[in-house]
């Protein structure tokens, strides 16, 4: 397949990935933070009766209860993404679809054209046999000869131009469609 739609495929995975990470998130799910401190202040004495300080001892837990709406913000931003995502995977669908098709429609006019010089070329080839047979005989100019054997020439040269021009477009298409690389 072809290496852009691969991409634009794999952008949109992501997108979906986020979007699952958006929607988990959100759902419902312990948050609690337990936190304790242990402290003293003050000194001691020599003597082990004369403690004169403080002891401290803190329990706590934490937990949230709102967002202010940041993770449905969250999925409908990730949704937004997706959508985006699916749009550009689907225009570069239709854009790769419609270049295919533009090589396809000039690969068939080149067909057409290389038949017709082709039968054109065989035409003046046997118009310049005439004329030099003409010319032989002594009853031609020999200006018409050669006007008729240029003639066949150019008709040769829009020929093979047509045979690059479809070997191009086919070779286009295959690049496009992945088959070449």
């Amino acid at each position: 397949s072809n290496p852009n739609i691969l991409a634009l495929t794999a952008m949109e995975d992501v997108a979906q990935a986020q979007l699952s990470l958006a929607k988990g998130s959100f759902s419902a799910k312990p948050d609690l933070v337990f936190r304790t401190e242990f402290g003293y202040g003050g000194g001691f004495d020599r003597a082990p009766d004369d403690i004169d300080g403080s002891w401290k001892l803190t329990l706590g837990a934490r937990a949230t209860l709102i967002d202010s709406g940041r993770s449905r913000s969250d999925i409908r931003t990730a949704e937004a993404e997706l959508d985006a995502a699916r749009s550009r995977t689907e225009s570069g669908r239709r854009q790769l679809e419609s270049y295919i098709r533009s090589n396809l429609y000039s690969m068939n006019l080149n067909r057409d054209n290389i038949r017709y010089y082709t039968g054109l070329r065989e035409t003046d080839k046997a118009r310049s046999k005439q004329k030099k047979e003409s010319f032989d005989s002594g009853y031609g100019r020999e200006e018409d000869w050669l006007l008729a054997e240029l003639d066949a020439m150019a008709a040769e040269l829009r020929r093979l131009k047509e045979v690059l021009q479809f070997l191009r477009s086919y070779r286009q298409v295959l690049l496009a469609a992945g088959l070449e690389g």
